[in-house]
This record gives C-alpha cells, sequence and structure tokens, in this order.
C-alpha cells in the first residue's frame, strides 16, 4: 500500500484485513509511507499483535515508485496494490486463494469493486461472469485497488506514471496492457470484492483531471497499437462530442472541463518518452 497525507482511512484498511477468513500468518502488509508531517508509527503499533506490517518510509512521492519499493522486498507469492482509502472484505483475500488455485495458469486476477451494504459497484458497472483480459479490454479491467498478481522477477510500475507525477494517472492500466502484451494470462473474476469509496470526478481540481489525462495519452503513446489508438479515439471522440453539448447550452464549466480533458490527453500522447524508464 502506498500512502499518502491519510491516517483514518489507513487504521480503516488495516482494520479491514485483520477481520480476514484466512489466517493472518498467511499475508504481510507492506505499508510504503511517504508522508512528510503524518506520523503513522502509533496507528500501525496498534495492529503489530495481529498483523504482519512492514513499514517503509519514502521520501520521494509518487504512487508507482512506492509500490515498486513494496515490490523489491515483498515475500508473498501474490500481491496486490489497494489504495490507501480502500479495505478487504472478511472474504476478499480467501476468494483470491480460490480463484489462484481454480486457475494455476492465470497470472493476473482483477475483482470487483463494490459497496455490499448498498448493493452497489463502484467506478463503473462491473461484469456478473468471469472474463479473459487481453489489450482490447484491459482499460476497463486496470484498477490497482483490485489487482491480485502472481509475483514474477522485475515486476513493476511504470515511475513516470501515476499519483505523484506528471502523468498523474492510468499507472495500474498500464501496468495491466504491458503484462497482457508480453503474453501474462489476465482475467476478471466477479467474486472477488474490495471495497473503495465512489469516486466524484466532478469536484476533481482543473489541474488534477488535466495530470489523469497526461497519463491516459502517455499510455496510449507507450503501448500503441490499433486497439489502443481506438480507444484513444473514442476518448477524444467522446469528450469533444460532450464539449460541443457544452458550448451549445452555454455550459462554460462543462466546456472548459472538456478542453482540458482532450487537451491533456493529445499532450500525453505526443509528451511521453519511455526512454528513460524501465519497461
Amino acid at each position: 500500500m502506498a500512502t499518502y497525507g491519510r491516517e483514518a482511512e489507513v487504521s480503516a484498511y488495516l482494520e479491514s484485513v485483520t477481520t480476514q477468513e484466512i489466517p493472518s500468518t498467511l499475508f504481510e502488509v507492506i505499508l510504503v509511507d511517504q508522508n512528510d508531517r503524518i506520523d503513522l508509527g502509533p496507528i500501525i503499533e496498534r495492529f503489530r499483535d495481529k498483523l504482519n506490517v512492514v513499514h517503509v518510509k519514502l521520501s520521494e512521492k509518487g504512487a508507482s515508485l512506492a509500490r515498486n519499493a513494496g515490490l523489491r522486498i515483498a515475500r508473498g507469492d501474490l500481491v496486490a496494490f489497494p489504495d490507501d482509502d480502500c479495505e478487504y472484505y472478511p472474504d476478499t483475500l480467501a476468494r483470491v486463494l480460490q480463484c489462484s488455485l481454480a486457475n494455476p495458469d492465470v497470472d493476473i486476477f482483477h475483482g470487483k469493486i463494490i459497496d455490499r451494504k448498498l448493493g452497489k459497484d463502484v467506478m463503473r458497472p462491473w461484469p456478473n461472469e468471469s472474463r479473459t483480459i487481453d489489450i482490447h479490454n484491459s482499460y476497463y479491467f486496470g484498477s490497482a485497488i483490485a489487482l491480485f498478481v502472481k509475483q514474477y522477477e522485475g515486476m513493476h510500475f511504470d515511475p513516470q506514471l501515476g499519483p505523484g507525477k506528471r502523468f498523474g494517472g492510468y499507472e495500474d492500466v498500464e501496468f495491466v496492457m504491458r503484462n497482457v502484451r508480453a503474453g501474462r494470462q489476465a482475467m476478471y473474476w466477479p467474486e472477488i470484492h474490495v471495497l473503495h469509496p465512489e469516486l466524484n470526478r466532478h469536484v476533481m481540481s482543473e489541474s488534477k483531471a488535466f495530470s489523469y489525462g497526461l497519463g491516459f495519452g502517455a499510455i496510449c503513446r507507450k503501448h500503441i497499437s490499433i486497439p489502443v489508438l481506438y480507444l484513444f479515439s473514442k476518448s477524444i471522440g467522446f469528450h469533444l462530442f460532450h464539449t460541443a453539448k457544452a458550448l451549445v447550452s452555454f455550459n462554460w464549466r462543462g466546456l472548459r472541463t472538456g478542453i482540458v480533458a482532450i487537451t491533456s490527453r493529445i499532450v500525453g500522447f505526443f509528451s511521453y518518452s519511455s526512454a528513460d524508464t524501465i519497461r
């Protein structure tokens, strides 16, 4: 777990992990702490007798950098990348193990992000049947929150991408795209459930929205192919339509949002370079 700027949420996640149906001796929690003002020590101490928590301090900011730091010391056969404001249900890890044992040839599992209390899918409608993840649909099954991956030598996230960096999003989508293109088998398994708060993109700052758009353009450039160019064109077309709609209805906020979405994706596509990062 990469974490920055959160305390209560980290405590809630650790609490959720103590409720797992499998013994705590079967897993470890690697907390990669990038805080410079918040002290997570007291929170971690409360769980010392319940969980094996490895606390790593990292001064440089970046979600991908933090995940890579955690991967370098992870000892498990399976690795997860929870956000610092998500929670696991009591059966989350048990279902991950069940899925892994039932599908020995699959390397990457993606679960469903759902609020069970409300009976509502979070972020997007998730299918109710399992699916193979390929380059055509990897964009829709690339949320780090619900990823569980069999460890392999050299596993990493692109350090140029993700929160804390200029290309501020889609590092998890890029991770899935890259692994699928490398021939690793990936599957969406709807029985695996993870809880995360619903995202309200309408309150996202303009700078953050631009950074996320840069990330989208970057991954399309990095994995340029006919399916990915189709995805890029589809995204630009979607935002062009809504921008035009905002213009004719004199919705100036919507117009500005659309312009940010379009320009950031185009700038990200043409400005990203993978020359200085491992692939």
